[in-house]
């Protein structure tokens, strides 16, 4: 199993946050919709890297500015 602080860093090393919010405020994929980006799980284990991940941008996203512009504070919550 990958150490937590071992997800976190390479989350942030990948800056996840600022590309999650590009893609979400920006870029709506074929069918007009705007979605959360694609995670890989590189490794085999319990899903530590998608769990951390989301709690990630939601924590990093969770502010006035982002909720106002967005529908997204329901997938945070």
């Amino acid at each position: 199993f990958t150490p937590v602080k071992l997800v976190d860093f390479m989350l942030d090393l990948a800056d996840v946050s600022t590309q999650a919010k590009d893609i979400l405020m920006a870029k709506a994929d074929g069918r007009g919709i705007h979605r959360f980006p694609y995670v890989i799980d590189p490794s085999c284990g319990v899903g530590t890297f998608p769990i951390r991940y989301m709690k990630k941008i939601c924590a990093d996203l969770d502010n006035e500015d982002f909720v106002e512009k967005s529908s997204f504070a329901d997938w945070c919550s």
